[in-house]
């Protein structure tokens, strides 16, 4: 999870499940974040908002 700046913020190695739902942990501040997923094949981004 990246700042809007670029700052890395957050960081989680995950292995993938059945449910394909991941639990994250983490007590950010007010703010607008990038999630961002990568996998071997792939690479998938989200703004999140946090109030």
């Amino acid at each position: 999870m990246y700042s809007l700046t670029g700052q890395l913020v957050y960081k989680q190695h995950v292995k993938t499940t059945l449910s394909n739902k991941i639990h994250l942990d983490v007590q950010l501040n007010s703010g607008v974040y990038i999630l961002q997923l990568r996998t071997i094949s792939n690479s998938y981004s989200q703004k999140i908002i946090v109030n």
